[in-house]
Protein backbone atom coordinates (compact mmCIF):
# COMPACT_ATOMS: atom_id res chain seq x y z
CA UNK A 1 0.00 0.00 0.00
CA UNK A 2 1.59 3.77 -1.12
CA UNK A 3 1.35 6.79 0.20
CA UNK A 4 -1.03 7.98 -2.17
CA UNK A 5 -2.85 5.28 -2.08
CA UNK A 6 -4.30 5.90 1.68
CA UNK A 7 -4.61 9.70 0.99
CA UNK A 8 -7.91 10.66 -0.62
CA UNK A 9 -7.93 12.47 -4.06
CA UNK A 10 -9.72 15.47 -2.98
CA UNK A 11 -7.09 16.25 0.18
CA UNK A 12 -4.41 16.18 -2.88
CA UNK A 13 -6.74 18.87 -4.98
CA UNK A 14 -7.38 20.99 -2.01
CA UNK A 15 -3.03 20.72 -1.67
CA UNK A 16 -2.76 22.09 -4.82
CA UNK A 17 -5.09 24.24 -5.17
CA UNK A 18 -3.87 26.05 -1.72
CA UNK A 19 -0.17 25.88 -3.31
CA UNK A 20 -1.55 27.24 -6.69
CA UNK A 21 -3.16 30.36 -4.96
CA UNK A 22 -0.19 30.58 -2.61
CA UNK A 23 1.84 30.76 -6.33
CA UNK A 24 -0.30 33.09 -7.70
CA UNK A 25 -0.17 35.42 -4.81
CA UNK A 26 3.37 35.55 -4.48
CA UNK A 27 3.68 35.98 -7.97
CA UNK A 28 0.92 39.36 -8.22
CA UNK A 29 2.82 40.68 -5.78
CA UNK A 30 6.47 40.18 -7.40
CA UNK A 31 5.41 41.23 -10.82
CA UNK A 32 2.47 43.80 -11.00
CA UNK A 33 2.32 46.87 -9.53
CA UNK A 34 -0.01 45.61 -7.06
CA UNK A 35 3.61 45.15 -4.98
CA UNK A 36 4.27 48.33 -4.91
CA UNK A 37 0.65 49.40 -3.44
CA UNK A 38 1.05 46.73 -0.61
CA UNK A 39 4.29 48.35 0.67
CA UNK A 40 4.66 49.03 4.64
CA UNK A 41 4.45 52.45 4.39
CA UNK A 42 1.59 52.07 2.33
CA UNK A 43 -0.47 50.15 4.56
CA UNK A 44 0.27 52.13 7.20
CA UNK A 45 -0.95 55.35 5.99
CA UNK A 46 -4.22 53.03 5.02
CA UNK A 47 -4.48 52.30 8.43
CA UNK A 48 -4.09 55.78 9.75
CA UNK A 49 -7.29 57.23 7.42
CA UNK A 50 -9.28 54.42 8.58
CA UNK A 51 -8.65 55.04 12.55
CA UNK A 52 -9.80 58.79 11.87
CA UNK A 53 -13.29 57.29 10.09
CA UNK A 54 -15.33 58.05 13.25
CA UNK A 55 -17.46 55.11 11.41
CA UNK A 56 -15.17 52.66 10.78
CA UNK A 57 -16.36 50.75 14.44
CA UNK A 58 -19.57 50.66 13.39
CA UNK A 59 -18.74 48.69 9.58
CA UNK A 60 -16.42 46.56 12.03
CA UNK A 61 -19.27 45.89 14.26
CA UNK A 62 -21.88 44.99 11.56
CA UNK A 63 -19.56 42.97 9.27
CA UNK A 64 -19.13 41.09 12.56
CA UNK A 65 -22.85 41.13 13.28
CA UNK A 66 -23.67 39.80 9.60
CA UNK A 67 -20.87 37.46 8.79
CA UNK A 68 -20.44 35.23 12.08
CA UNK A 69 -23.61 33.45 12.08
CA UNK A 70 -23.06 32.55 8.29
CA UNK A 71 -19.87 30.69 9.25
CA UNK A 72 -17.40 32.96 7.96
CA UNK A 73 -14.17 33.11 9.91
CA UNK A 74 -13.90 36.15 11.71
CA UNK A 75 -10.47 36.55 12.99
CA UNK A 76 -9.84 38.69 10.34
CA UNK A 77 -11.79 41.03 11.43
CA UNK A 78 -11.07 40.63 15.33
CA UNK A 79 -6.94 41.36 14.26
CA UNK A 80 -8.36 44.50 12.32
CA UNK A 81 -10.34 45.57 15.18
CA UNK A 82 -6.95 45.44 17.26
CA UNK A 83 -4.88 46.85 14.80
CA UNK A 84 -7.43 49.82 13.99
Amino acid sequence: MTLTSRIPRSIWLRALVLVALVAVGISLLRWTPLGDLLTEEQVRAWADQIRALWWSPIVLVSLYIVLAPLGVPTAPLLVAGYAF
